[in-house]
């Protein structure tokens, strides 16, 4: 099992390289920053969630079919998320 580390320890571990290049925007490099947060931040599960309810557009139901969860568990780790997600805005 993985250990679990913090936003800020994530973002303290990427080096310039890894965040921006000479092309990039201010925008891009949020996102990229935002990107390697998340997958140190959020659980497997949690990111299998949120990809399916908000860029495959699938409703509770079609979630937990898809990853055999109840629907009231996938709700679970759609708001797990959405809380972590709000704590690493705060610190972006």
């Amino acid at each position: 099992m993985r250990r679990r580390v913090s936003v800020s320890e994530h973002l303290d571990r990427l080096t310039c390289n890894q965040i921006m290049t000479p092309d990039d925007t201010r925008i891009e490099v949020m996102k990229r920053i935002a990107d390697n947060a998340i997958d140190g931040t959020l659980t497997k599960r949690q990111q299998e969630c949120l990809k399916m309810y908000y860029y495959d557009k699938m409703n509770l139901v079609q979630i937990g079919d898809a990853l055999t969860l109840d629907p009231s568990t996938v709700s679970r780790h759609i708001k797990a998320a959405r809380k972590k997600l709000e704590r690493l805005r705060a610190l972006i």
